[in-house]
């Protein structure tokens, strides 16, 4: 399944290390949904790949596909029309991430000195700003919301870092070993974490402190967008397969796009519209949009 250099990295090389995950008691429940017929699924015109990462409550989806001559670049969305690729100012390749209320987009890319990721902020006007840190490798915004908060990883030889940016400026710094990678209207942050013996495990992080979760019986678990109101999507690893999840009011559901060989649920709006990608059996990766309500219980 060719998906983006993020998403190939965390779900195929640290799911293999990923182990037994703890199981907390407030998200028992799990049910198991094959995605229904309202399901929507598409790709970029003439693209060799596509996912759709985020989603805002105007329905401005942004995601990233891959040319014919391999190289990846950004795009938005609007549910009927493509309306815009980008790629940041000479780079070889753009990654688009997050997307917030007023069609800001933040992002990473690469250029041909080296092999680092350095981030970005697209402004809806179409104006883009740097987010990289001095001394910082590997600087990746994932998320973004109105407040012009931006949060994301970042990677030196041998650690990570989860961090959150303010107006531009650098404000906190994780412990190692955390991703940070969505972010809601009320500066509720969800991410995961590694805990021995290799264990992937997702948080929700807000004023009042941290809370754990992991899907039942999975191998990994990856949280990667949260509404406003509390809505969390992300995948989920069960011995060689991969699948989507919505945690709904203390519920896990699995999501699964029918025929599907792996599926990652990357964004959720305050509609409850869950966007993300699938791959087919050809290794192909496409969008989908779903609605929540096909997964709650």
């Amino acid at each position: 399944m060719k998906i983006s250099r993020r998403l190939t990295q965390q779900v195929s090389t640290l799911v293999a290390r990923a182990g037994t995950l703890l199981v907390f008691p407030l998200l028992a429940l799990v049910l198991t949904v094959v995605a229904a017929a309202q399901t929507i699924t598409f790709d970029y015109p003439g693209a060799m790949g596509t996912f759709i990462k985020g989603i805002n409550d105007k329905g401005l989806m942004v995601g990233s596909y891959w040319s014919s001559d391999g190289a990846e670049h950004g795009f938005l969305y609007d549910g009927n029309n493509y309306r815009l690729s980008f790629d940041y100012p000479n780079a070889m390749w753009t990654e688009a991430a997050g997307i917030d209320q007023n069609g800001n987009v933040v992002g990473f890319y690469g250029i041909v000195a080296d092999n680092l990721l350095r981030g970005f902020l697209r402004t809806a006007s179409g104006a883009f700003q740097s987010l990289d840190i001095p001394g910082r490798f590997n600087f990746m915004p994932e998320g973004i919301n109105s407040s012009n908060t931006i949060v994301g990883c970042m990677h030196n030889p041998g650690t990570m870092h989860g961090w959150i940016m303010q107006n531009g400026a650098l404000a906190t710094i994780s412990p190692a070993y955390r991703m940070y990678q969505g972010i809601n209207a009320t500066g509720t942050i969800v991410g995961w974490y590694y805990s021995a013996p290799s264990k992937l495990i997702g948080f929700i992080l807000n004023g009042s402190g941290e809370t754990s979760f992991s899907y039942p019986n999975a191998n990994f678990t990856d949280p990667w967008g949260i509404n406003d109101y509390g809505d969390v999507v992300g995948g989920y690893g069960q011995k060689s397969s991969n699948h989507g999840f919505l945690l709904h009011n203390g519920k896990f559901t699995s999501i699964d796009i029918e025929g599907a060989a792996a599926t990652i649920a990357l964004g959720i709006n305050n509609s409850g519209q869950i966007v993300g990608v699938f791959g087919d059996a050809n290794n192909t990766s496409h969008g989908f949009i779903a609605d929540a309500k096909n997964y709650e219980e």
